[in-house]
């Protein structure tokens, strides 16, 4: 009977997996295509036939639900030049239309996960070299449009353009300012522009299969002048479609002058970041006060795609201009949402002294970029921390004390109080000291009298940038308290950590918005060797934001370096008989009952363990799910959510086998992917 069940929840399992989390369709299959596009951009007939249809031809016919396939005879890629005498493309007005590379012959799209060297194979090049006016390759107007499976090169104005009365259109797995071998650009001007839209267009995607490359091209990859609620993720762009080398946009990879309430990456590891890196000018650029309300989370910024090689973009990896505001960069409490940001030309994350306020620069991989970590000016240099009310209050009279009072939010130099996140003050670390197992660090940080609850973050970097100021390399803990009447607060934070070698402590502060940049470097001796190597993989601190009891400022002191701790010499015992035992067998991530291969059997059991905590007959020793392992992995964790390991001094948080880990389970052993690259993988 229990077997009988199993069966009917497999099956059901089946279903809802392919419903909600995608089954892959044939490709190249032209049933159902409404429109077939046989030949290049002639115009002899006027109208599509079944032996001769364009491009042109379609779309003039295309109405709403209806699908565009192509099948052109003969080997790939297949180049439709557009002529220059009939001019640019129909425009896409029906609503739901699909327009499909992928439907032709020896097509395929892209089956890499997130951050891997892409395999898609590309056979419909859409080239606009011979037009001389209203130079763009698509221009989408109706609502629920999907282009796919593209190469789109050579247009003197964009490659697609997502027009005013757009929404929920889908631009998915194209090459877009590049050609079908993934690195030889055919510069558009502007590879997207989203102009004015309805919410909920879509650039990539949460499946491989929807990863657009957008490289190459003259000036920006993707531009976004309006609209609201975008989603970007998954892509490449600045970079060649294996995510090694640089194809430069000649300006910012996106620059969001609009799109407010946009999510541009993801916060989990089923929504890909994107990967941001090569570009001329800065990687992100929020450029209007239309850009507010943005997440950029779990991206990569100004690195390869394995996320540690440097591939700097040529400014910032993040700037904030012209009143950009309430926007949140990077993340604190889930798995995936921090953005490496590296290696960049300019800053890590800058505003100029024209951003707007309440942006939160959240925990980050931030480091080794050509300028500051953080820059509330913009301007290279570190700023100098405010006296605070009680200070400034108690010498008024005094011109050099007024000099370095705080505006409205405990920032200086008098700039108004809505202007580069109100130039917060950071803490300063006064004492750190190392015992092994544990880092005790005590600082203050001085703000506005009564100013509220504020958030402060620890991070430790393997150097200190040159400036003497931080970095937020590797994120640690993180500290939240009310300030009171005094506009003093002082700390002292025990987090646990694993650290190694010297390393450089720096703090950050925000109010529950805006962010400040990160305070000096303080530099700590651990006493223990060797560095470990780092990894780039963000987890939650230990307790998010716990508010400690003040402590009374310690002393400062400049900067000291710890002595070594020493370390206790193993005292000699006599020797401890070896006990007879079960040998622990060879296991595999999905192998459930521990028989050394994976098959139904393995899912049916773990689906009866998470519904009832059963599991059946298992090898001798095999752990549970959920059991942390030797390698760094926890048992069943199929999804790959706690992988690879994360950075030395954070403690990861669970749970980590969930009911996606079932789901992916099932997709594995009915070879149906998606499912995660830990599926398989050897444990021991």
């Amino acid at each position: 009977m229990r077997k009988a069940l199993l069966s009917i929840v497999a099956l059901l399992l089946v279903v809802i997996a392919f419903t909600f989390i995608g089954g892959s369709r044939p490709q190249n299959v032209l049933a159902g295509y409404d429109y077939v596009v046989t030949t290049a951009d002639d115009h002899n007939p006027d109208a599509c036939t079944a032996q001769d249809c364009t491009l042109r031809e379609a779309l003039l016919e295309v109405v709403a639900g209806q699908s565009v396939g192509f099948n052109i005879p003969g080997t790939g890629p297949h180049v439709i030049t557009l002529n220059g005498v009939l001019g640019k493309l129909p425009t896409i007005g029906a609503n739901g239309a699909h327009i499909n590379g992928y439907s032709q012959h020896d097509s395929k799209a892209n089956t890499s996960p997130p951050f891997a060297p892409g395999n898609a194979d590309i056979q419909i090049v859409l080239d606009g070299q011979q037009l001389t006016t209203q130079k763009w390759g698509f221009w989408v107007s109706g609502d629920g449009v999907t282009i796919e499976g593209l190469s789109i090169v050579n247009f003197g104005e964009m490659g697609i353009k997502v027009g005013t009365l757009s929404g929920d259109a889908n631009i998915t797995g194209n090459y877009i300012g590049v050609l079908p071998d993934g690195h030889t650009p055919g510069p558009n001007q502007i590879g997207i522009w989203v102009r004015s839209s309805q919410p909920g267009n879509t650039i990539g995607g949460t499946q491989p299969s929807q990863r657009n490359v957008i490289s190459g091209n003259t000036t920006d990859g993707i531009s976004i002048t309006g609209g609201t609620a975008l989603f970007i993720a998954g892509n490449f762009i600045g970079t060649d479609d294996a995510g090694a080398a640089s194809v430069p946009n000649g300006q910012a990879g996106m620059n969001m002058a609009g799109g407010s309430h946009s999510t541009v990456g993801g916060d989990s590891p089923g929504v890909p970041g994107n990967l941001v890196s090569a570009n001329g000018g800065p990687g992100i650029y929020l450029s209007t006060a239309d850009a507010s309300y943005m997440n950029i989370k779990g991206n990569r910024i100004g690195v390869k795609a394995d996320g540690v090689t440097a591939l700097p973009n040529g400014g910032d990896g993040v700037l904030l201009d012209q009143g950009a505001y309430f926007n949140t960069i990077g993340g604190e409490y889930h798995v995936g949402e921090q953005n490496v940001i590296a290696y960049n030309g300019g800053s890590g994350v800058a505003l100029t002294a024209s951003a707007g306020a309440d942006n939160y620069i959240d925990p980050n991989h931030l480091y080794s970029n050509a300028k500051m970590g953080a820059d509330l000016l913009n301007d290279g240099i570190p700023l100098n921390n405010d006296y605070g009310d009680a200070q400034c209050d108690a010498n008024s009279s005094d011109p050099q004390v007024r000099s370095h009072c705080p505006d409205a939010d405990g920032g200086n130099y008098a700039i108004g109080s809505e202007y580069a996140n109100r130039l917060m003050n950071y803490p300063v670390i006064t004492n750190a000291t190392y015992d092994g197992t544990a880092l005790t660090v005590s600082g203050s940080l001085t703000t506005v009298k009564n100013a509220g609850y504020q958030n402060m973050f620890f991070f430790w970097n393997e150097e200190c940038d040159p400036s003497g100021y931080g970095e937020g390399q590797h994120f640690m803990d993180s500290l939240g308290a009310p300030v009171g009447s005094t506009g003093v607060y002082n700390f002292s934070q025990l987090i646990p950590a694993d650290l190694y070698g010297t390393v450089y402590l720096v703090m950050q502060a925000s109010d529950p918005e805006s962010s400040s940049e990160y305070s000096p470097c303080y530099t700590l001796d651990t006493g223990r060797t060797p560095t470990p190597t780092p990894s780039i993989t963000d987890t939650p601190p230990p307790s998010p934001t716990p508010t400690p009891t003040p402590t009374p400022t310690p002393t400062p002191t400049a900067t000291p370096t710890q002595p070594p701790t020493p370390v206790s010499p193993t005292p000699s015992s006599s020797p401890t008989p070896t006990p007879t035992s079960t040998p622990s067998p060879t296991l595999l991530q999905g192998d459930m009952n521990c028989n050394g291969f994976i098959d139904m059997d393995d899912f049916s059991q773990f689906l009866n363990w998470f519904a009832t905590g059963e599991r059946g007959a298992t090898a001798a020793n095999c752990p549970e799910p959920g059991a942390f392992l030797p390698v760094t992995a926890y048992f069943m964790d199929t999804d790959c959510s706690y992988n690879p390991t994360p950075p030395p001094g954070t403690i990861p948080a669970g749970p980590f086998v969930t009911i996606h880990d079932v789901l992916v389970l099932l997709l594995y052993v009915a070879d149906a992917p998606p499912f995660g690259n830990c599926v398989g993988r050897s444990l021991s």
